[in-house]
């Protein structure tokens, strides 16, 4: 009887873990401007929070203030153009925007453009030209 009840108890304690878990409030630290509704995907470089808007938006990386939350700079993508941007990562050199959202599982133009992370610091510029990798899936 005993192992049965403490298998009650673990039974319980399980069950009630992931009920109690959905009740915590998120903290919420600032807003986000209105400029980046549909943010997609962030990147941290040299200080600077950058993310995008998701499918249908302009062709533009956007450096968000980490405290305001407010767009601090924008950089079009001249040779870009936002079908269905779904995610922003980068490495030493380089940021990718993956272009490649496809729920339809229709798009045969599925793309990364390759921006240089120099160039997206450079406070001067406004806007960059990419490398376009395009590709397909059988």
């Amino acid at each position: 009887m005993r192992n049965l009840s403490n298998c009650f108890f673990l039974f319980f304690l399980i069950i009630s873990l992931p009920v109690t878990s959905q009740f915590t409030k998120p903290i919420i630290l600032t807003e986000l401007s209105n400029t980046v509704n549909e943010t997609s995907g962030l990147i941290f470089y040299k200080s600077e929070l950058w993310t995008h808007n998701d499918s249908g938006n302009k062709a533009s990386l956007y450096s968000i203030d980490t405290i305001s939350g407010d767009v601090i700079r924008s950089v079009n993508i001249k040779n870009a153009k936002n079908r269905d941007w779904e995610d922003l990562c980068k490495d030493e050199n380089y940021a990718y925007i993956g272009d490649f959202g496809n729920n339809s599982g229709m798009r045969d133009d599925l793309k990364i453009y390759k921006i240089s992370l120099s160039e997206l610091s450079d406070t001067n510029k406004k806007s960059v030209e990419s490398e376009i990798i395009n590709f397909t899936y059988n």
